[in-house]
C-alpha cells in the first residue's frame, strides 16, 4: 500500500528553502514498515493526489478508493478531536471581559498576554475571525466578549 504524503519535495541549499514540484513524497507501507520515497509525478495517474492511498496492479499505480475514503475519514476525525482538545485547553485562558495584548504573530496564530490577570498569563490563540486576523498584529489590544475577540 502507498500513501501520497506531499506534492513536492522540500530541500535546503545555500541556507534557503527550495521545492521540487516534479515529485510526490510517498509512504510505502509494507509488513508494518513505513518507507518514505519519491515518485515522479509523470509516473502517477492524474486521479491520484495528496492523501490518496494507491497500490500497484499489473505494474501500474491504481487508486484504492475504499482505503482512501477510510483514511480521509480517520484524518478528519483525528483533526476534530485535536481541535476539541485544543478548544478545551484554550477555554482556560479565554475569559469574558478580559483584555489581551497581541505579543507575537505567527501565521494564523497569535500569542496573547492577559492584561487583566495579575499573573500575566501568555498563551497561543488560534481561533480568530478572518476579519480580525489581519488586524491582530503585535501591540494590538483585544477584548474577549461573547466568545470572540474584538478590537479594544
Amino acid at each position: 500500500m502507498y500513501f501520497v504524503k506531499d506534492n513536492k519535495k522540500t530541500y535546503w541549499s545555500n541556507n534557503e528553502r527550495h521545492f521540487n514540484n516534479d515529485v510526490y513524497t510517498v509512504l510505502k507501507v509494507q509488513n508494518s514498515k513505513i518507507e518514505e520515497m519519491e515518485i515522479n509525478k509523470k509516473d502517477i495517474p492524474k486521479d491520484i493526489g495528496v492523501n490518496d492511498v494507491f497500490k500497484i496492479e499489473y505494474g501500474k499505480y491504481v487508486i484504492d478508493n475504499i482505503a482512501t475514503k477510510e483514511l480521509k475519514e480517520e484524518i478528519i476525525n483525528m483533526a476534530k478531536e485535536i481541535i476539541n482538545k485544543q478548544d478545551v485547553n484554550l477555554d482556560k485562558y479565554r475569559k469574558e471581559g478580559h483584555l489581551y495584548l497581541v505579543t507575537e504573530k505567527i501565521g494564523n496564530s497569535r500569542f496573547l498576554l492577559d492584561l487583566t490577570e495579575e499573573a500575566k498569563v501568555e498563551f497561543e490563540e488560534v481561533n480568530f475571525s478572518k476579519n480580525l486576523l489581519n488586524k491582530a498584529t503585535e501591540g494590538v489590544i483585544l477584548k474577549y466578549t461573547n466568545g470572540t475577540y474584538e478590537n479594544y
